[in-house]
């Protein structure tokens, strides 16, 4: 995985992200750390087939990934690049809601679960925790922890720390506390589903065919 400036710089937005004292743990570990890092150009067919093997052997290995894509730019270049990575089937885009501008991201893990991805991108639409300097998708590739009530989806809230259970479960208590009041108590459940944001402008790039569940 190629590594540069933009994997530098997001580590330090994940370092800095305001609301999210559980990414800030990770992203303490630096480049090498739990979280993955990856620059990558915008997808073909092939790609995503390696895509896919990378975020395989992340899952193996423990680690989340954090997909770079410094070429993109634009809210038309995001479109373009989930349209490429959703022709594979592991792959899916949705509205949140069916005249929604907020977008999610969906993978297949290769044990058949679902992993919401958390986008990340320099606009204005995206709440402050999520605007980073580059464009990006993270998401959790790994299996799911031991849950009271297992659910057919893993995220970050699967991922394994160094932490004891009880620190454990303070770190994300909190995170979820200050979410909830930068972004408000209904906005931050919405961003824990939702990958992006576009402008209400410019909402009319995502495709009309997004607004159902695996299309």
């Amino acid at each position: 995985m190629t590594v540069g400036h933009p994997a530098k710089a997001l580590v330090h937005f994940f370092k800095q992200v305001p609301g999210c004292a559980f990414a800030s743990n990770f992203a303490r570990e630096g480049i090498d750390g739990r979280i993955a890092f990856a620059e990558l150009s915008e997808p073909d067919a092939d790609t995503v087939d390696d895509i896919n093997a990378s975020l395989d052997g992340c899952g193996v290995a423990e680690r989340a990934a954090c997909l770079i894509f410094p070429s993109v730019t634009t809210p038309d270049g995001i479109v373009d690049l989930l349209q490429r990575l959703s022709t594979d089937e592991r792959w899916s885009c949705r509205r949140f809601e069916r005249a929604s501008d907020m977008l999610c991201v969906e993978w297949r893990t290769a044990s058949g679960r679902t992993s919401r991805a958390l986008g990340l991108a320099p606009m204005l639409s995206m709440p402050v925790t999520r605007r980073a300097p580059y464009v990006a998708i993270a998401l959790w590739p790994g299996q799911q922890k031991k849950r009271k009530q297992p659910r057919e989806d893993v995220g970050f809230i699967d991922m394994p720390s160094n932490l004891d259970s009880k620190k454990h479960r303070a770190l994300i208590s909190a995170s979820t506390k200050n979410a909830n009041a930068i972004l408000g108590d209904d906005a931050a459940e919405h961003w824990r589903e939702v990958a992006f944001r576009f402008p209400p402008t410019l909402s009319r790039l995502i495709p009309d065919h997004w607004w159902r569940v695996g299309t």
